[in-house]
């Protein structure tokens, strides 16, 4: 993704260029993947989510509901479900087979800059500008906890496969570990 409103595929063998995206109307900030490779994820400046096939490049999907630039995106595991965060201090979540908004998880105070979801989907995990990470239940939408260690913004976050671990990452130059369990 990049500053020039396009997305591009490139072949991992040998760095060729595999095709431009190009129907976002400002900055590509976040890209992912579904876990089967067939479609790809992409977050901008301009408040949307786009969905793309990976082989033909086509959009699939357009979702909009953030109210402000989108900085994050996942995909679960099972490839259902996309999770984006915005500057709008939610994160959505939405069905990937259709672009239907599911659920909108409020209770940050400022941007959400990183987004995961947990192996087996039963968890969302979220990182923002004010150095807090939250920890919500997938299917509820229900805040499990929060936890404040950064001085800086998160950038991201990720889980262990066992998910035990949740790690954290903040332009505060640290990295932290925590108990997925409890914070």
């Amino acid at each position: 993704g990049s500053n020039d409103h396009t997305l591009k595929v490139w072949d991992a063998s040998n760095g060729r260029l595999l095709r431009s995206l190009e129907r976002h109307k400002s900055w590509v900030n976040t890209v992912a993947v579904s876990p089967d490779g067939r479609f790809i994820v992409s977050g901008s400046g301009d408040r949307t989510v786009k969905v793309w096939e990976a082989d033909s490049g086509s959009l699939l999907h357009s979702l909009e509901g953030h109210t402000d630039g989108v900085h994050a995106v996942a995909v679960s595991s099972d490839g259902r479900t996309i999770v984006s965060g915005s500057d709008d201090n939610t994160v959505k979540v939405w069905d990937a087979s259709d672009g239907r908004l599911l659920r909108s998880l409020e209770g940050h105070t400022s941007g959400v800059h990183a987004v995961a979801v947990s192996f087996d989907g039963r968890w969302i995990v979220s990182g923002t500008a004010d150095g807090a990470v939250k920890v919500w239940e997938a299917d509820s939408g229900r805040l499990q906890f929060s936890v404040d260690g950064h001085k800086g913004w998160v950038n991201a976050v990720a889980l262990s496969p066992d998910g035990h671990w949740i790690v954290s990452g903040s332009n505060d130059c640290t990295v932290k570990v925590w108990d997925a369990s409890d914070g």
